[in-house]
């Protein structure tokens, strides 16, 4: 389907089907954690993003924020800047 300019219209998913597609909970694993942070670095790796996707990836933020602050690990971006 087309717009009125010819531009290819992609139908965009809802935040509700996002999460269920995501599936995000606690992260109590290694590989839940890649998994989210997988997600997380391809939505942040999109060009442009949906209101839906922006809100994924605040919520992706915080469970590997929380997880990482629980392991008694630096946060990402304070790692980066000593390095």
């Amino acid at each position: 389907m087309r717009n009125t300019k010819g531009e290819l219209l992609v139908p965009t998913a809802t935040y509700e089907q996002l999460l269920a597609e995501t599936m995000p909970a606690k992260i109590e694993s290694d590989s839940e954690y890649d998994a989210l942070h997988a997600r997380f670095g391809k939505l942040l790796r999109q060009a442009r993003r949906t209101k839906a996707e922006e809100r994924l990836m605040d919520l992706l933020g915080l469970l590997t924020e929380a997880t990482t602050a629980a392991m008694g690990l630096r946060p990402i971006a304070a790692r980066l800047q000593t390095v």
